[in-house]
């Protein structure tokens, strides 16, 4: 996180360091990735709710990190979270992406 945007950075689990929050994130120097080079995107969420086309909204956490990322990346976008998090409808604003699919846990 850098500011209000997500930066995509490479991806070494030994070289994490604790972030936005204390999430543990790529560090500063880790090499940059260009969004073309995203070939899947699992996004996270406070809760989804499914389209009849299968396709997923999701409620965020009010930030807007997703929002602005989402939109640059030319790759499938599919939501993930626990089978619980799954929601008849969440609340949709002009600026969300609907996801190209869920995968939820099998509680």
């Amino acid at each position: 996180v850098r500011g209000s945007a997500l930066e995509l950075k490479e991806y070494d689990p030994d070289k994490l360091v604790p972030g936005y929050k204390g999430i543990l994130e790529p560090a500063e120097n880790a090499p940059a990735v260009a969004p073309e080079e995203i070939d899947l995107a699992l996004v996270p969420g406070v809760a989804f709710a499914c389209t009849s086309a299968g396709r997923a909204t999701r409620l965020g956490r009010g930030g807007g990190f997703y929002d602005r990322l989402l939109p640059a990346l030319k790759c499938p976008c599919i939501g993930v979270c626990y089978s619980y998090r799954v929601v008849d409808e969440v609340p949709v604003e002009n600026w969300d992406v609907t996801l190209d699919g869920l995968v939820t846990s099998s509680f």
